[in-house]
């Protein structure tokens, strides 16, 4: 249950198109030049992923509950899908955190030299991330 509550009955809007606006709305603002450019007052995931695995158990262990917290904020974005349940809204939830994170990692390692690789990358995300999320197209341009 991961200290939640689940299997709550969902109002029709909840399910189809508020949380799947919502979920556009995040996708723009996690993956635009903005976040890319600032990654001082961005989300830390994509800058020290890579670094977590080196440090000590404490570390690791307060990265894994806000890795856990990222995938709960974005699962509450998802809209249902007719049967699918709350372990494929999770599995979702999960595919769409990692490619974020670590499609952000190759974004900023990009921009310096290939600004329009790291761009391409940002909006291909956009796009993609929406498909996976929505069930349907958007994701932002």
């Amino acid at each position: 249950m991961r200290g939640r509550l689940r299997g709550k009955p969902r109002p029709a809007a909840r399910r189809r198109g508020v949380a799947g606006g919502a979920l556009d709305a995040f996708l723009t603002r996690y993956l635009s030049d903005r976040h890319r450019d600032r990654p001082d007052a961005g989300c830390p995931m994509a800058a020290f992923a890579g670094e977590v695995a080196r440090q000590d158990p404490a570390v690791q262990e307060r990265f894994g509950a806000g890795v856990e917290g990222f995938f709960e904020a974005v699962e509450k974005r998802l809209p249902e899908r007719d049967g699918e349940g709350d372990a494929g809204r999770r599995d979702r939830a999960i595919a769409i955190v990692s490619a974020l994170v670590g499609g952000m990692a190759l974004a900023r390692a990009t921009a310096p030299t290939d600004p329009e690789r790291s761009s391409e990358i940002l909006a291909a995300l956009r796009r993609q991330l929406g498909i996976l999320g929505n069930g349907v197209g958007g994701g932002g341009a």
